[in-house]
């Protein structure tokens, strides 16, 4: 069984605490990251919360990340894990290895009401076309070649 990771999951050395037998680059089709999960767990408030990583369906667009394979009989035990940890329950998602297999994995994607907005929401009006994340009151996180931006929010 498969786990993609595409934040902190591909970092910070949690897979050798579940038996991980390997990890490869991989792809995951039709989503894109974004700065829309709201999170008071490492930073943030509890009336302003911070913007944490998340996945968002976008067409013609992927997520680069790291696939984890695991024993499949740690198939529950992870899934409490993820869910536990990331704040969702992961879904089952076609992943791309980097030799071309495809495999289904679990991936994290939080859908619930975020209060963050998104690239989505802002068509054409930020030159890179990544993410951007409202993160205090007309002010956005704009995210350009990996390099975090604060910028005023266009006032409809």
């Amino acid at each position: 069984m498969w786990v993609f990771g595409y934040g902190s999951l591909m970092w910070d050395g949690w897979q050798t605490k579940h038996a991980c037998i390997r990890s490869m680059p991989a792809e995951l089709d039709g989503y894109s990251r974004t700065f829309t999960k709201a999170s008071v767990r490492n930073w943030g408030s509890k009336n302003h919360p911070g913007p944490t990583l998340n996945l968002q369906k976008m067409e013609h667009q992927s997520c680069r990340g790291i696939a984890f394979e695991f024993p499949d009989h740690q198939r529950q035990a992870l899934t409490r894990v993820l869910t536990e940890r990331e704040g969702c329950a992961p879904l089952d998602l076609t992943i791309r290895l980097d030799n071309g297999t495809e495999v289904v994995a679990l991936v994290t994607v939080y859908t619930g009401k975020t209060g963050f907005l998104s690239a989505v929401d802002y068509p054409g009006r930020y030159p890179c076309g990544e993410r951007v994340a409202a993160s205090r009151p007309k002010c956005l996180i704009l995210l350009c070649g990996g390099v975090a931006q604060m910028v005023r929010a266009a006032e409809s």
